[in-house]
């Protein structure tokens, strides 16, 4: 018994010192794995397709509120939980999150208020994603969308008309 009590101690070393070192896993906050963002959506607008800025209409709310979902992804862990800011980090809400790293949030917004937006995702080992890249300012306005793309279209085909085609 003792014999085999030894030849374990002694393979348990062996093995310890010839293998590489790479347990920082297990280190809150120190694995190497980045969180993956795969998207993130304003009620269905692309953040990666929008600007700095992105606004929404009133009239185009459903239910009059901001419905903000998304996925990310780490290689060696989980999402832990998904955090929103409204205010530019001043403050967090927590968002709901399923196993599978879908998030969602929902709030209703204020008509002609600007939202200083930014997402915290933090996995279980407690790394955050880079929470700058994902800012952007919302701002929802009462205005009518239809008078808009009308007024838009009306001084495109004004500009048109007046191009001297001579030049």
């Amino acid at each position: 018994m003792k014999k085999i009590l030894v030849f374990l101690l002694l393979t348990g070393l062996l093995f310890a010192f010839t293998m590489p070192s790479q347990a920082g896993w297990w280190i809150f906050g120190q694995g190497t794995d980045e969180i993956v963002t795969n998207y993130i959506y304003i009620n269905q607008n692309s953040i990666e397709e929008s600007g700095q800025e992105i606004t929404l209409f009133r009239e185009s709310l459903k239910d009059g509120n901001i419905r903000i979902n998304g996925k990310a992804s780490v290689r060696n862990a989980k999402i832990g939980a998904v955090f929103v800011s409204l205010d530019n980090k001043a403050s967090w809400q927590k968002a709901n999150v399923s196993n599978n790293g879908y998030f969602e949030y929902i709030f209703t917004p204020e008509i002609d208020r600007e939202y200083d937006f930014c997402v915290k995702i933090v996995d279980t080992l407690g790394k955050t994603n880079d929470i700058d890249s994902t800012y952007r300012k919302v701002k929802v306005v009462d205005e009518n969308i239809s008078d808009k793309v009308f007024q838009t279209l009306n001084d495109i085909r004004e500009a048109y008309q007046n191009e001297d085609p001579g030049t």
